[in-house]
């Protein structure tokens, strides 16, 4: 999972999260804004008391063609969804305004989403995943973000992953989906114009001249690359 680091400098010390049990979805409602664009424009908000916040609220910000940036450290209480459910939360904003007809989360979003769930359960287990609109009297992240489908699309792919593995040269785990049909290891794929296939392992390894050893015991595919 690439996660593109910002040096962002923040108006006051941050403080550690006690705990974290929950994902929090927003939408920006606007533009496709970079992590440092967030991070002054929540720089120069005020609060009701005169006060400035101490700068970008979400922890990780995902922009329209799927790179995900940091925005403030993961370790720290974030500013995105009221001060109760921040204290044990993670906040995660998809670049859009997805409360507007027929304004979806590109592809290369959605992906990217699912692959930081994913390792942010890896990190942390398993955690909610809510929205914005569950905690406060908002529509973020947006009519056409399904929740639900979220949900399910990332218990699909940990269930998948949890049974198969797969490993180049015996050392670094991959995070792709895995599934196994008719006996056969099929891997999921970026293809031509954004979509995703399924192709089989073996075709794969063999397009590429690798070779392939199976581990029975840990449902482990080791591709060699050497």
């Amino acid at each position: 999972m690439k996660i593109i680091s910002k040096n962002h400098v923040f108006r006051r010390p941050l403080t550690s999260r006690p705990s974290t049990d929950t994902i929090v979805i927003h939408h920006s409602a606007g533009y496709d804004m970079s992590s440092e664009e967030v991070h002054r424009m929540h720089r120069n908000r005020q609060t009701s008391n005169g006060t400035y916040w101490i700068g970008i609220g979400y922890h990780y910000i995902i922009r329209q063609n799927g790179d995900v940036e940091e925005g403030r450290p993961v370790y720290a209480i974030g500013a995105h969804a009221g001060s109760s459910i921040n204290r044990t939360s993670i906040g995660v904003c998809l670049m859009g305004d997805f409360d507007r007809e027929k304004s979806y989360p590109t592809q290369e979003q959605m992906e990217s989403l699912y692959n930081l769930i994913i390792h942010l359960f890896n990190r942390y287990g398993e955690l909610e995943i809510k929205g914005h609109r569950d905690y406060m009297a908002t529509a973020c992240p947006g009519k056409n973000v399904s929740l639900e489908e979220i949900r399910k699309e990332v218990k699909q792919r940990m269930s998948m992953s949890n049974q198969y593995k797969i490993k180049v040269n015996g050392e670094k785990e991959v995070a792709v989906p895995i599934d196994n049909k008719n006996d056969r290891l099929y891997i999921l794929l970026d293809g031509e114009m954004n979509e995703r296939h399924w192709v089989q392992l073996r075709s794969f390894v063999d397009a590429f001249g690798f070779d392939v050893e199976w581990d029975g015991e840990t449902n482990t595919a080791n591709i060699i690359t050497k």
